[in-house]
């Protein structure tokens, strides 16, 4: 009986991918927790906190200059049958990729040039060092957005892989050879950062075999769709997920150095796990959800369990674990995480509806719940971060996850009433 099961499960495709991502994630774990403590012990908090500083303006910039881009190619990949046709659209994307790199560029030199926080933080010139390589921050974008409306799961999982591990080999790497008072750390870091995002769009690039021959007949083909469904993503993102990567930007407007930007984004890191688990399976089911009036009652079921077990064995180690690979100088993020680790299951519970939701190309409901998230959580960060620096931050997130459940849960409710009824 018990191997019927488990053969009846191993020959379904979408266990295999399940299996699949989640072992990735799953593994990803200590690898990055391992690459964290490598960077900060060659980082120290200080540097390490620049270090965040910087890459969240790049993250919180990519998001602005997607402008809806990519969440059309993912509508494109979700409907389209043929392969042929999807290698179109990524070569198309992959054009405009760079394209939009080259305003990110210029735009946050622009940005450089005119921020006093840089200067008083002598970050100026690291910030600058970076804008020729700005199209590599849009990689993780990239793959993320379309290759699981593509279903393509397997390389999906590898590209994930590849960024933690492709990260912790070369932190190892300066850790160890590049560890001499000649060195500039925060270039040193900043630089393997930077390699492991070719290695990744190189890999991609082989494995997509993305084509331009038909290029003006895929983009406009993305442009119907980044009309129809990109732009209105795209609106709630630079509202609702930009005011989350404005956390880490704005504890440095309003400390003196970037120790806490560092601490919160180690306990966002500790706990983004939380996120995964519901994330993961929404992943493996976006391209069936296309096909169903509501989500399956065990896939909920299971996410929930999932994640209130995660959360109880993250709290029961992570204090432990701060101080034996950290030492007592981070204690501070013990704290953090109890906060943070709260708003990631909401988030990813959320996030479970909002990709049904995104199957059924319902990009209105995401703009407007994004928009409601996001403006709830601007000021949160605002008020709360200017009184307890990272701990405002961690609060408000709480707070912008239960707000972004609940839109999202009406949503969908919303939504599957008014499906069934029009079935009836």
């Amino acid at each position: 009986m018990i191997r019927k099961i488990i053969d009846k499960y191993r020959r379904n495709p979408r266990v295999n991918q399940f299996i699949k991502l989640f072992s990735t994630t799953f593994i990803n774990i200590p690898l990055s927790i391992i690459s964290s403590v490598v960077i900060t012990r060659y980082l120290g908090p200080e540097l390490f906190g620049d270090f965040t500083f910087l890459i969240n303006i790049f993250s919180f910039a990519v998001i602005f200059f997607d402008f809806g881009i990519f969440q059309a190619g993912n509508r494109a990949l979700v409907l389209s049958k043929d392969k042929e046709t999807a290698k179109g659209y990524y070569g198309v994307l992959l054009v405009l990729l760079f394209v939009l790199s080259i305003l990110m560029a210029i735009s946050l030199y622009v940005y450089a040039m005119l921020d006093n926080n840089l200067r008083e933080k002598d970050l100026e010139l690291a910030l600058l060092f970076l804008l020729p390589f700005s199209c590599l921050f849009l990689i993780p974008r990239f793959y993320e957005s379309l290759l699981h409306a593509d279903n393509r799961i397997n390389e999906l999982t590898i590209s994930r892989f590849l960024n933690v591990a492709g990260h912790l080999i070369l932190y190892v790497f300066a850790f160890y050879l590049m560890n001499g008072d000649g060195y500039d750390r925060l270039y040193v870091i900043l630089s393997m950062y930077l390699i492991t995002n070719v290695f990744i769009f190189i890999y991609l690039f082989v494995v997509l075999k993305p084509v331009l021959s038909d290029f003006f007949i895929r983009y406009k083909e993305l442009f119907y769709y980044l009309k129809k469904f990109g732009l209105n993503v795209y609106i709630g993102s630079v509202i609702g997920v930009g005011a989350s990567q404005l956390s880490g930007i704005l504890i440095s407007y309003f400390s003196v150095e970037n120790i806490g930007v560092g601490f919160f984004s180690l306990a966002l890191a500790f706990s983004s796990p939380l996120k995964m688990i519901p994330n993961t399976i929404a992943t493996i089911y976006y391209k069936d959800f296309a096909d169903k009036a509501k989500i399956p009652g065990k896939l909920l079921n299971t996410s929930l369990f999932l994640s209130i077990a995660a959360i109880a064995i993250l709290w029961l180690f992570i204090n432990p674990v701060i101080n034996f690979l950290y030492g007592e100088g981070f204690s501070q993020v013990v704290r953090l995480t109890y906060i943070v680790s709260v708003g990631m299951v909401l988030y990813g519970l959320a996030d479970f509806y909002n990709r049904f939701l995104g199957a059924h190309g319902k990009g209105n409901l995401l703009r407007n719940g994004a928009i409601i998230v996001g403006i709830g959580l601007l000021f949160m960060n605002i008020f709360l971060i200017s009184i307890w620096k990272d701990i405002g931050a961690s609060i408000a997130y709480v707070i912008s996850g239960i707000i972004y459940l609940g839109v999202m849960y009406l949503y969908y409710c919303n939504y599957v009433k008014k499906n069934t009824r029009n079935v009836i």
